[in-house]
């Protein structure tokens, strides 16, 4: 089986981005390139991950806390593994929006606790 295959790694913590990462890398390897050999895959994937470390840590300074989403196109280029097209989502906490959303939430919780049937006590008729 051949061709290019996007890998998502989906909303994951920055500290945990790297075996988020590997694990979408390694997938795809699996299911659309089985030929690369191990060593090979591992290299770009060390490559790819170390750069993303560098740009997401070191250079940005996002704490470990922080929510990203990475997303990548992966291919055999000449039986050689290739990462391309790569993109950092980084999703930030709005507090106030939160706040609203939250105090919402409760408020309509609490409503639908004041509307709803009142259930019978078990063990009264």
């Amino acid at each position: 089986m051949s061709g290019d295959c996007v890998i998502r790694t989906g909303p994951v913590r920055a500290s945990g981005f790297e075996s988020r990462f590997r694990r979408a890398a390694y997938a795809a390897a699996a299911a659309r390139h089985p030929e690369i050999p191990a060593d090979l895959l591992n290299a770009e994937i060390d490559r790819v991950s170390a750069a993303l470390h560098r740009v997401i840590a070191e250079r940005h300074g996002l704490s470990k806390g922080a929510v990203i989403a990475i997303t990548a196109t992966f291919s055999a280029e000449g039986g050689r593994p290739a990462f391309r097209d790569l993109h950092v989502d980084v999703y930030s906490h709005d507090g106030p929006v939160s706040d609203l959303v939250s105090a919402d939430l409760r408020a309509e919780l609490d409503a639908t606790v004041r509307a709803a049937p009142r259930a019978r006590e078990v063990g009264t008729a």
